[in-house]
């Protein structure tokens, strides 16, 4: 590797692994009285809920909510199995 080529190459190292920001919000939904943003993800819109992101399937605020509502209502579901 010559002189001239090594800034470049540590630009580029550096570059890759400084942290990406949050994608900004693109709306929200609401649900039981709490409001959870959506976010425009490289796969489409997603939910972002405490813990976890939940994709929408497609890109519009009714398709949030109720896939949000199916992953809190799956939630729900396993929370109540015994064991």
């Amino acid at each position: 590797m010559t002189r001239s080529a090594l800034p470049f190459v540590l630009l580029a190292a550096l570059a890759a692994c400084t942290p990406t920001p949050a994608p900004a919000p693109v709306g929200s939904v609401s649900h039981a009285g709490q409001s959870y943003p959506i976010r425009a993800t490289p796969n489409g819109w997603a939910v972002r809920t405490p813990d976890t992101l939940v994709p929408c399937r497609a890109a519009t605020e009714r398709d949030c909510y109720w896939s949000l509502r199916a992953h809190l209502n799956a939630i729900d579901q396993l929370d109540s199995l015994p064991g």
